[in-house]
């Protein structure tokens, strides 16, 4: 009994001392201090069914799915980015012979705005608000 009692304690205790340890309040994270909005369109159309991210190495990343009429907001902090825009897949079900169809091809998202290490479109965001519209096409 005791040492399964003298165990649990020691696990209890080891949970707490990792848990104090993670992160300190000089470590929190970039300041969130800046917003910025758009528009995404493809040849003039806005692009739907996507998320829009802004990417920094070593910073982190930010993003939002795009509205149905292109629009975003999203909250970040403020430097220059690389932007980037991946469709989102649609659901996918079996179709009446048991197989899974293929997915359907996005035309409206050239596949070089998909990654960032690819991706053209880099801003510059400042503290406050910005704007940042972007066509892919």
């Amino acid at each position: 009994m005791f040492g399964k009692t003298a165990t649990c304690w020691a696990m209890a205790s080891l949970l707490c001392v990792s848990l104090v340890g993670c992160g300190s309040s000089e470590d929190s994270g970039p300041t969130i201090d800046a917003t910025v909005s758009g528009k995404v369109t493809s040849g003039g159309q806005p692009v739907k069914e996507a998320i829009i991210s802004f990417e920094k190495p070593g910073l982190g990343a930010w993003g939002t799915k795009l509205e149905a009429d292109g629009t975003y907001k999203v909250e970040l902090a403020a430097g220059e980015f690389t932007v980037t825009v991946v469709p989102i897949p649609p659901a996918i079900s079996m179709n009446d012979s048991g197989k899974i169809p293929a997915t359907p091809k996005r035309d409206d998202v050239p596949q070089a705005y998909r990654a960032a290490s690819t991706s053209k479109a880099k801003t510059q965001i400042n503290s406050g608000e910005n704007t940042f519209d972007l066509d892919l096409k």
